[in-house]
């Protein structure tokens, strides 16, 4: 009985796998002439130019899942203040990258028939449709870490708007300029809070909370919200805030270089271990093989 060879198999799988995928594409980009009438009639579309992506897109619209997607996308590029991104943008390149990851590898095992390739192909694509995430998450992150180094510099000159006089919006339009570009958007983000919600100032650092959500800033944003709904002297508070800061920052540096010595501790000893260690076992690896 003859057996079909194993490129004829991977065909036949490749085939029914090709097939598969059309079908799910076309139920999900589907439309009725109901819908089609009513996007023409709107506005919204036109039939002969509605964007793949954008119709997939719109077919996963009210899924809980994608609901949450499309939120945590939104709240990414949102934070990270990235004007080059849409959530539909990146929608369309993790789309076009997971189709690709279904049928090049495929299409590569039945032209090369290479293992390694069958695997790191669809590996380095999802990898790339996951890249634009990645980066923001990466970018977020610096972001705050870099919101909390400037935070005691920040509350530091908000102490020095207070003794001129200044109110608490004043003082932190002071504090602001004294920041690197790249480090105001966060605070400028807070000032034009702090003047929109004047009924209700706290909003302001509850909002910031909730986007700087490290631990120096939870404290920080606590301490002015309470401060501001009790109607406390904010001089006070911030000057408070101010040697906190400071007394934080100081026990984080020293913990930095504890770390640091530590780590050339280790190594050194490495170094006069491992020659020592070499001449002790050298002699007995010697005698074994004589």
């Amino acid at each position: 009985m003859n057996f079909p060879s194993t490129k004829a198999i991977w065909l036949l799988i490749g085939t029914i796998w090709f097939i598969v995928f059309v079908l799910i594409i076309k139920i999900l980009t589907s439309r009725t002439a109901d819908q089609d009438l009513q996007d023409v009639v709107s506005g919204k579309a036109q039939l002969q130019n509605m964007n793949f992506a954008k119709r997939v897109q719109n077919k996963l619209e009210g899924q809980n899942w994608f609901i949450e997607y499309e939120k945590n996308v939104h709240d990414l590029i949102d934070l990270t203040y990235d004007k080059e991104r849409t959530i539909d943008s990146v929608f369309a390149w993790q789309l076009e990258l997971i189709i690709l990851a279904i049928i090049l590898p495929l299409l590569l095992h039945l032209i090369l028939n290479v293992f390694i390739l069958d695997i790191l192909t669809p590996v380095f694509l999802l990898y790339m449709a996951y890249r634009p995430i990645q980066s923001m998450k990466s970018e977020l992150k610096r972001r705050r870490d870099n919101f909390d180094e400037n935070l005691p510099q920040f509350i530091n000159h908000m102490c020095l708007g207070f003794d001129s006089g200044a109110t608490i919006s004043k003082a932190m339009s002071l504090a602001i300029q004294t920041l690197d570009d790249d480090s105001r958007l966060d605070f400028d983000q807070l000032l034009i809070d702090y003047q929109m919600h004047t009924d209700n100032p706290s909003l302001a650092f509850d909002n910031l909370s909730k986007r700087m959500p490290t631990a120096e800033c939870r404290r920080f944003c606590n301490v002015t919200s309470t401060g501001l709904k009790n109607g406390n002297e904010m001089r006070k508070i911030f000057e408070t805030e101010a040697s906190y800061m400071s007394e934080a920052y100081r026990t984080k540096m020293e913990e930095a270089a504890k770390k640091k010595q530590n780590s050339a501790d280790v190594i050194s000893t490495a170094f006069i271990f491992v020659p020592v260690l070499a001449l002790m076992v050298a002699p007995i690896m010697a005698t074994n093989m004589m």
